[in-house]
């Protein structure tokens, strides 16, 4: 579920050893390790999403590492590409990270990664450590090795939580784009397959209409027992604020990827009760490793945002970290090959990973965790929804 909410987020320079497009040796030569991320941290484009919570979240979880004393007696140094959402400028960071030699690239949002990202780093074998992953090639790519379910978890996982919410006329909204269509495709297989449901195909909006006046007709008209809404958080904001007005007492959902905490904030008390899977532990679980990351995250910034971008960025931090104690050949191609033989990996409270076996998927082959949240927006915050445990929706994954 990838939004695209055209925030303009400003990055929080702390001052750091994590240097952002700064740094020491090359690789893993000298007192230091190189890595880097893909970010877009400035807007070249309107239709740019601005991400700086995934940069927030490696520099909280290296500064950690770093500060107990590194990997191997060695630190480790961030160099962050501004790709500026322009695939050109994301093509020559990946280009960067093959030419400085970064011993991984970690966790991020790339939406441009299948054209300009991947094969760079393929034919560098350049590790793409712990990536939110949001199209089929990122679970494809022999060097991508995922922490999360990905956008993917988003979008299925609430599918799959209408269904065992009992919704029985469900509606689902989404942009209409070229790759929205996968998105479709999945609603109806879930909703498809589940017993006393009726679903009669996803109604396709057009991004940054004024108006969803007539959308929202379009929805109710089909008497929906529950409505979801896929797209940028802004649309969401108007769609479900119009929702409610029109007096429709459809339960609502839509993910956390797209109802970020400035959209929620937004709705005010119409976010209330929205339910919505999230590819990440919800920020108010008890999990020690959840409150060591809200520890971190603060201790790194004040303005730091907890959300899954975050998250997921922080949890590269921690794979990345298990892939490089005891390596000896620190390099791209040396982690690549241990992380390829790694089995039971546990990342904070994340189903164990196993990245020797592939997935029976055509799709999502390297979706080596296919588990959810469900979570409820209750006091203008996504909160778990009944229990923390996880939910596995590999059934859903074709």
């Amino acid at each position: 579920m990838a939004s695209k909410l055209r925030l303009g987020a400003v990055l929080v320079a702390g001052s750091l050893s994590l240097a952002a497009c700064k740094g020491g040796a090359a690789g893993g030569g000298g007192d230091t390790i190189t890595v880097g991320m893909f970010a877009t941290t400035s807007a070249a484009t309107s239709a740019a999403f601005v991400n700086t919570w995934s940069v927030d979240g490696v520099q909280a979880g290296l500064k950690a590492i770093n500060a107990a004393g590194g990997v191997n007696g060695k630190k480790i140094t961030l160099k962050v590409c501004d790709n500026a959402g322009d695939p050109n400028r994301d093509a020559t960071c990946a280009r960067r990270a093959v030419q400085e030699k970064w011993v991984a690239v970690l966790g991020g949002f790339d939406p441009y990664a299948p054209s300009q990202t991947l094969p760079v780093l393929e034919a560098g074998s350049v590790p793409y450590v712990g990536f939110l992953q949001g199209t089929p090639a990122e679970y494809q790519s022999r060097v991508s090795f995922p922490v999360s379910i990905g956008t993917v978890g988003g979008y299925v996982g609430t599918f799959s939580q209408m269904v065992h919410d009992g919704c029985k006329k469900p509606v689902f909204v989404g942009a209409n784009d070229a790759g929205s269509d996968v998105t479709y495709a999945q609603a109806k297989d879930v909703f498809g397959s589940a017993p006393g449901v009726t679903f009669n195909g996803a109604i396709k909006f057009t991004s940054g209409t004024t108006d969803v006046t007539p959308t929202v007709a379009d929805a109710l008209a089909q008497r929906p027992d529950c409505l979801a809404f896929g797209g940028g958080g802004n649309d969401a904001a108007k769609f479900f604020a119009a929702v409610r007005k029109a007096g429709s007492k459809a339960t609502l959902y839509a993910s956390p990827g797209v109802l970020q905490p400035q959209v929620i904030a937004a709705l005010g008390k119409t976010a209330e009760g929205i339910k919505g899977a999230s590819d990440t532990p919800m920020p108010n679980s008890s999990d020690p490793s959840m409150q060591k990351f809200l520890t971190d995250l603060k201790g790194y910034s004040a303005k730091a945002v907890p959300n899954e971008f975050s998250l997921i960025g922080y949890a590269s931090t921690l794979l990345l970290q298990q892939g490089l104690t005891g390596l000896g050949d620190v390099t791209a191609k040396g982690l690549l090959k241990k992380l390829g033989g790694m089995s039971g990996v546990k990342v904070m409270n994340f189903p164990p990973l196993d990245f020797t076996k592939t997935r029976g998927s055509r799709q999502y082959p390297r979706m080596f965790n296919s588990s959810v949240w469900y979570g409820v927006v209750k006091n203008g915050q996504w909160t778990s929804s009944g229990s923390q445990t996880p939910t596995d929706i590999g059934q859903y994954i074709k």
